[in-house]
């Protein structure tokens, strides 16, 4: 899934992401926080997808502004690709989440309505049903007994 990164290594792996080209998901292979890739940059913590988007496309338009994946195109919060990122207003980004139907929230934002309505059909064990998506058992347990996802 991901491993610890060297010293210096998740750095360079933002510099060289940053000038990724191609239309696939890039996915941070080190360190996460939930279900997010984390980098450390002078001494502060923050996404991966964040500094990536700001090595490839600037700071944020205002301190508000978040990094998004563009609706439709990405939905991996590990994803990096800056291709598939941009800088969006909370009230953007969340627009993006609704109309992709990934507004679940946290780990289960990796997951589409369609998902859960399959997750919540599924009478194998947690663990089981966890391995066939990007989520654990724990996040599979909260769309169940619909801490997660009610909406559906």
């Amino acid at each position: 899934m991901y491993r610890k990164a060297k010293r210096g290594e998740a750095l360079a792996f933002v510099e060289e992401a940053a000038r990724h080209v191609g239309d696939e998901c890039l996915l941070w292979p080190f360190g996460m926080l939930g279900d997010r890739g984390i980098v450390c940059i002078d001494g502060k913590n923050n996404t991966a997808a964040r500094a990536v988007l700001e090595v490839a496309k600037g700071a944020p338009p205002s301190p508000a502004h978040e990094c998004a994946h563009l609706p439709v195109v990405c939905h991996n919060q590990r994803c990096v690709n800056p291709a598939h990122l941009r800088w969006a207003t909370p009230a953007e980004n969340q627009a993006d989440r609704i109309a992709d139907g990934t507004h679940g929230g946290g780990a289960a934002s990796l997951l589409t309505e369609a998902d859960v309505l399959e997750i919540r059909a599924d009478n194998r064990p947690l663990v089981e049903i966890a391995k066939n998506y990007p989520v654990t058992a724990s996040t599979i347990s909260r769309i169940k007994s619909r801490k997660t996802w009610r909406h559906i």
